[in-house]
């Protein structure tokens, strides 16, 4: 059973047992419903409320980034050397987030097992 040259394979759906191990009570859980990982900063794993891009070109939460920048002149994601803490809202970000809350209501703060 395997797949044609150049098929790409589908991404599997989840199944979520309610029940007593017997999958009599059973919910589909497709990727729609989970939480996308570039909604949460890479430092805190927290939802982003104020994303930014930093000089190192990855988004984070504007006050993890600052807090980061304080201690270290490094980039949490690369490593590399940032020259000077200039942030840049990531205004598509924040509205895509703002936008996904709205249609999946508000989400735990900590995005940790989700």
């Amino acid at each position: 059973e395997g797949r044609e040259w150049g098929e790409r394979p589908s991404a599997p759906t989840l199944v979520e047992d309610w029940g007593g191990g017997d999958g009599s009570r059973s919910q589909r859980i497709g990727r729609k419903d989970s939480v996308p990982p570039i909604f949460v900063c890479p430092i805190t794993q927290e939802f982003m409320r104020d994303p930014c891009i930093a000089e190192d070109g990855y988004t984070y939460e504007r006050e993890a980034i600052e807090r980061w920048a304080a201690k270290s002149d490094r980039s949490p994601m690369s490593n590399q050397k940032m020259k000077t803490l200039r942030v840049i809202p990531n205004h598509a970000l924040r509205s895509a987030i703002r936008e996904w809350q709205t249609n999946h209501g508000p989400q735990e703060e900590t995005a940790q097992g989700t």
